[in-house]
């Protein structure tokens, strides 16, 4: 087991929840039709406890502080098909595992293993990057299907070093943190 904070790490390489427990990672995704480059395009969709989520790129959505290491491209706007394999993996779960578990998903991009695991019952969830435009966007949509997702679900910039961007966060440890390429 990985640890950070007293949390396990839940990601494609590193699966094991804070009590030790392993688990099974998903296969590697196939790049298919619409995946061009391991990108989901530009929409995607999960049922998660009987939650349709539903999730969009923000590509008109870029601000000045997307410009994240001056490439000129923020990686955080797109779907990729890493962050879809671990939502599904995260419905494989269970609600009952999600129960009552803090998490936190670092480099959230658009959120979409973090809200996955709000939908399937997380009872806080805190979905980090360092721009986090899609993500906030990802989650006022789903709040509609979901009313419950705002008071469980909550956007927090997370810049490494920063350490007001830490406090912010909130207390440690988490339950399961949650990250994917």
């Amino acid at each position: 087991m990985v640890a950070l904070g007293g949390a396990g790490v839940l990601g494609l390489t590193l699966l094991a929840d804070r009590w030790g427990n392993e688990m099974q990672p998903p296969q590697p995704p196939g790049i298919g039709a619409g995946m061009a480059h391991g990108t989901l395009g530009d929409r995607f969709e999960i049922e998660a406890n009987g939650i349709r989520l539903q999730f969009a790129t923000e590509e008109g959505a870029a601000s000045a502080d997307s410009d994240v290491g001056g490439e000129g491209v923020w990686t955080g706007r797109f779907l990729w098909a890493s962050g879809g394999e671990l939502a599904k993996f995260i419905v494989g779960k269970g609600p009952e595992y999600w129960a009552e578990k803090r998490v936190l998903e670092l480099g959230c991009g658009c959120g979409l293993a973090g809200l996955t695991a709000a939908a399937m019952g997380a009872k806080e969830t805190v979905l980090t990057d360092q721009v986090t435009e899609g993500a906030a966007s990802n989650l006022a949509a789903n709040i509609a299907a979901a009313p419950d997702l705002g008071a469980r679900c909550r956007v927090s910039k997370l810049s490494w070093g920063a350490e007001a961007d830490y406090a912010a966060v909130g207390a440690l440890p988490f339950d399961v943190i949650v990250g994917s390429d």
